[in-house]
């Protein structure tokens, strides 16, 4: 399972089919505050802060269209885009923290798996104008569910099935203004914000879009592991449209990269095939508890 474009525009609203946010990192910021908020702020509150504070927050000021790019620009994307690079930081094992819009992993993870869950105490009835995220914005309850314990967490994740997994949560949401850009929904194009681009793994969890999970015919790895490693730091003159031209214009043809039947091996056992390469547990001693569950149930029927 994986947060997809469909999540982001129907969970948070934001457009998810538009001009890629890209361009130049280095600008002069006493102007472009001018600009944009009508004062100039002294030179220590625009180099305060670490490089990556500064920059990722700052540059997007610096868009062709300034602060009216929210019309044009693929937000939704290059915020999914971030949270897959942060996501990918966070799996290092000495890793203590994460960053990026973590709102949208918890909203997602309450919408596809039930025992995550808390019930809200006052429903709230949307219309159509509110991003389905907005359901959440009212009081809730976890009685039924753990919470700040990470072994309870692993224990649900590890021993849950996927009949206890809600594949297509949004079924009767599907408003118009949310439908925007559903065509992209499948496309298997590279997802872009600045410095950053990070592949999109439709191929790998077609069931959250009602259809047939099967083995794809792509390698694990669809980028060239230099362009995921890029970071920010000593490049405050890269032109980020010019730098990752090629993804870029992988990204402009995103309709016409849609998954298909071509991207599958249509006479491969799927289940067969993620037991022999995938995980199928979080820990190695739920693994090691279901081996002896296993045991046990064989010698008992035999």
């Amino acid at each position: 399972m994986s947060i997809t474009l469909q999540d982001i525009a129907i969970i948070t609203g934001l457009p998810i089919d538009g001009n890629a946010v890209c361009g130049p990192t280095n600008m002069e910021w006493g102007p472009v505050c001018q600009n944009l908020l009508g004062v100039t702020p002294p030179e220590t509150a625009l180099t305060y802060g670490s490089l990556k504070v500064t920059w990722v927050r700052n540059t997007f000021l610096n868009l062709p269209e300034g602060a009216n790019a929210i019309t044009t620009q693929y937000w939704g994307s290059a915020t999914l885009a971030f949270l897959y690079k942060e996501l990918c930081i966070a799996s290092i094992k000495k890793t203590t923290e994460v960053a990026g819009p973590i709102f949208i992993l918890q909203l997602w993870a309450w919408e596809h798996l039930p025992y995550l869950t808390p019930i809200p105490i006052i429903p709230i009835n949307l219309n159509g104008d509110d991003p389905y995220g907005c359901r959440w914005d009212t009081r809730r309850t976890y009685t039924h569910t753990p919470t700040h314990v990470l072994p309870a967490y692993r224990s649900n994740h590890d021993t849950h099935n996927k009949d206890q997994v809600i594949w297509t949560p949004y079924d009767n949401y599907l408003h118009p203004w949310c439908l925007v850009g559903q065509h992209i929904w499948l496309t298997t194009a590279p997802l872009l914000c600045f410095q950053i681009v990070e592949f999109y793994h439709l191929e790998r969890v077609m069931q959250q879009f009602g259809l047939l999970q099967r083995c794809s015919k792509w390698p694990t790895d669809n980028l060239d592991k230099s362009v995921h490693c890029v970071k920010l730091t000593g490049k405050a003159s890269v032109d980020w449209c010019k730098h990752h031209a090629h993804y870029y214009q992988l990204w402009n043809q995103r309709a016409q990269n849609i998954v298909g039947d071509e991207n599958f091996h249509l006479d491969v056992d799927y289940t067969t095939w993620y037991h022999q390469h995938g995980h199928s547990f979080t820990t190695p001693q739920a693994a090691a508890h279901m081996y002896q569950v296993i045991i046990l149930a064989f010698s008992i029927l035999h």
